[in-house]
């Protein structure tokens, strides 16, 4: 429950730096490149799953200035997120190409927001770790079941409570001790993140170049599906990890992003 509760501090805080305007943005944080943009660097836009916590490693290895997507409890929409997060990136960076990185539950926001970029004529590079957003909805289980699914394995002592029926209701049985407005906060955070992916409906290829890292032992991707989404040039790198976690500190993540986004150091 501690790790639940470090990711609603960390969406807390990204609440307070978000305006009320907009339901999503891209927020700086640190990375070998420290904060400051400069003329002849381009920032590495990442959207993660449900917050960044979990992603510092591969941040901290990464030689360009980073910026991780936050999303909003009041985002109604992948669409809308999309769209705002389009606004925040050029706020930051006034034309591409554009870097994009991306992780499990978050492709499916990835590529929508790829779409409306080359949509306003800018060029991308999309990196999806463990994130193809087909493979990821096949996981989930059908809507009704899903907040259910999420109090199982949040709550698991719950699970001999059948009158539980919501996230509130699982939360509010925690025994004291634990910040329940945090954990609350990650939770729902978490559940509007698999609700977004599973309406995300990809009808047309992207048209921006695609790089698909995968654990090995665990994908059911193939390079020809990758090679079908996408107009530009795809790559498929199967990682030795053996989890999510283990892929996420894995140095050739961040070696791969670094090398293969070498317009980063054309000046804008």
């Amino acid at each position: 429950m501690a790790e639940i509760e470090e990711i609603g501090r960390f969406l807390t805080a990204g609440d307070i730096e978000c305006d009320s305007q907009s339901c999503a943005k891209f927020i700086s944080i640190p990375s070998s490149a420290g904060r400051a943009l400069r003329a002849d660097t381009r920032p590495v836009f990442i959207i993660p799953a449900f917050c960044g916590s979990h992603m510092q490693f591969l941040i901290s290895r990464l030689m360009y200035p980073c910026f991780i997507a936050h999303t909003r409890l009041v985002a109604k929409s992948i669409n809308q997120v999309a769209s705002d997060l389009l606004r925040s990136m050029l706020r930051i960076q006034k034309r591409g190409p554009f870097t994009i990185v991306a992780e499990t539950w978050s492709g499916g926001l990835a590529m929508t927001l790829s779409r409306l970029l080359a949509s306003a004529g800018h060029d991308a590079t999309l990196f999806l770790l463990q994130g193809f957003p087909d493979k990821m909805k096949n996981l989930l289980p059908p809507k009704e079941s899903l907040s259910k699914l999420l109090i199982n394995t949040l709550f698991p002592k719950s699970r001999a409570g059948h009158e539980i029926q919501n996230l509130k209701q699982a939360i509010s049985q925690l025994p004291d001790g634990h910040d329940k407005a945090l954990i609350e906060r990650a939770a729902e955070a978490i559940l509007q993140s698999l609700e977004f992916l599973r309406c995300y409906d990809a009808r047309e290829k992207l048209q921006h170049e695609l790089v698909a890292i995968e654990v090995g032992r665990l994908s059911r991707l193939t390079a020809n599906e990758i090679n079908q989404i996408t107009e530009k040039t795809a790559q498929f790198i199967k990682s030795d990890r053996k989890t999510l976690k283990e892929l996420l500190i894995d140095p050739v993540v961040p070696a791969t992003i670094n090398a293969e986004a070498p317009f980063s150091w054309n000046t804008y």
